[in-house]
């Protein structure tokens, strides 16, 4: 999938959520028997040779992994900060967060930015891949013998065409208190 083919995706979800969040809240009542309820919108990323996805609803936006200024002694994987139209925000090297070895930034690293807890939060990662709709009862909890230093950042597994995809905990991974 090449990047104007993502960026279609991601806008066309964008505007899904943001007509259905409209509908919900101007006719709440008539979405009670909604079938969306069963399906959950997620875009998928790679990190190294794993495949990881978030729910599309706190997707923000994603940017080119460029100017991302160091904080110096700051949190080990904090990658640092950047300007996104006068907003600071700070980068969470997920790679580090979770324990990998570091990655180098090249043409197809991104900044995935988040909403979580009411503030944005970028999330560096190796590839953006795409759209994915999953129906919920798919989502399984993370198989014991995943080592604890990964698992407490792991909400759920699922299994796609025979690839295992891993959502992880945003308020954990978001988190700099661990």
């Amino acid at each position: 999938m090449d990047s104007t083919e993502l960026k279609e995706q991601v806008s066309d979800a964008v505007q899904r959520r943001e007509w259905l969040k409209q509908m919900k809240t101007t006719h709440q009542h008539e979405f009670v028997h909604d079938t969306q309820k069963d399906f959950i919108d997620l875009i998928s990323f790679r990190l190294m040779n794993e495949i990881y996805a978030i729910p599309l609803i706190q997707l923000q936006e994603i940017l080119k992994a460029v100017n991302i200024m160091r904080v110096p002694r700051s949190h080990p994987h904090l990658k640092g900060i950047i300007n996104v139209r006068g907003s600071i925000l700070t980068v969470i090297d997920v790679r580090k967060r979770l324990g990998m070895d570091p990655g180098d930034i090249d043409a197809t690293t991104r900044i995935v930015i988040v909403s979580e807890a009411g503030r944005a939060v970028g999330l560096l990662v190796d590839a953006v891949l795409e759209i994915l709709r999953i129906e919920k009862h798919q989502m399984e909890q993370p198989p014991h013998g995943i080592p604890d230093q990964k698992r407490q950042f792991i909400a759920h597994i699922f299994n796609d065409h025979d690839q295992f995809i891993i959502i992880p905990d945003l308020g954990k991974l978001c988190q700099f208190s661990l």
